[in-house]
C-alpha cells in the first residue's frame, strides 16, 4: 500500500472520530455510556461543545461557549508563556537572594542576617530545583535581608576595593611591595578603557 493512500485512510479515521464524538460516542466503543469500561473517578468534564468540523478534519471552538463552559480562576497562569522562574513577589524594604544549597553556604547566608522566604503554601522555606547534573538536582533557596544591612555591606566592599585600588596605584600591593622593586620610574598609572 502507498504513502498516499495510508495517509488517506488516517485522515478518514480521523474524521469519523471527530463526527463520532460530536455524538458522544467512540470508534474504541469506550465513550464512558458502556459498562465494560467500569467506574470513572473524580469529577466528570462534559466535552467543550464544537461549533463546526471543517472538511479538512479540524474544529473551530467559539471562545465564548469556553468562557461560559470552563471559568478561569483569576490567579491562573498557563503554562507556555513568558514566565521567569525565579521570580517572586517582594516585599518592600528587603534585598532578596537565591542561595545554592552546597555545603555550608546557607549557614554562612544565615550567620550574615539572611533569613529564609517561607512559602505560604507549604509553609515550608521557599526553594526551587535550580541545576540538573547527572540526574540529580541542586536547590536554591531564597532568603532575604533587610535593606539597611545589604547596603552597609556594600558599602564595606566598596571601601575594601578602593583602599586594595588604592594600594595598587602607590605600588603597595602584592609581592616585593614592601620595597618597591615593581614600581616603574615613571609611577603607576591606571587608565579607563
Amino acid at each position: 500500500m502507498a504513502l498516499r493512500d495510508l495517509l488517506a485512510g488516517e485522515h478518514t479515521d480521523h474524521l469519523q472520530s471527530a463526527a463520532l464524538a460530536m455524538q458522544g460516542r467512540s470508534q474504541t466503543g469506550y465513550s464512558g455510556l458502556h459498562t465494560e469500561m467500569g467506574p470513572i473517578h473524580g469529577r466528570l468534564v462534559s466535552p467543550l461543545p464544537v461549533q463546526r468540523l471543517a472538511p479538512d478534519g479540524s474544529t473551530s471552538i467559539d471562545p465564548e461557549l469556553v468562557r461560559r463552559h470552563l471559568p478561569e480562576p483569576a490567579n491562573r497562569i498557563p503554562f507556555g508563556g513568558d514566565e521567569l522562574q525565579l521570580a517572586r513577589e517582594v516585599e518592600p524594604g528587603f534585598r532578596y537572594y537565591w542561595f545554592n544549597d552546597t555545603p555550608g553556604r546557607i549557614n554562612r547566608a544565615k550567620r550574615a542576617g539572611y533569613t529564609h522566604v517561607i512559602d505560604a503554601d507549604t509553609g515550608e522555606p521557599e526553594n526551587i530545583v535550580t541545576d540538573r547534573a547527572e540526574g540529580r538536582g541542586r536547590k536554591s533557596y531564597l532568603m532575604k535581608i533587610p535593606m539597611e544591612w545589604y547596603q552597609a555591606d556594600m558599602a564595606r566592599q566598596a571601601d575594601a576595593l578602593a583602599r586594595r585600588l588604592n594600594d595598587i596605584r602607590h605600588g603597595r600591593a602584592g609581592p616585593g611591595s614592601e620595597d618597591s622593586r615593581y614600581i616603574p620610574s615613571r609611577g603607576i598609572t591606571i587608565t579607563g578603557r
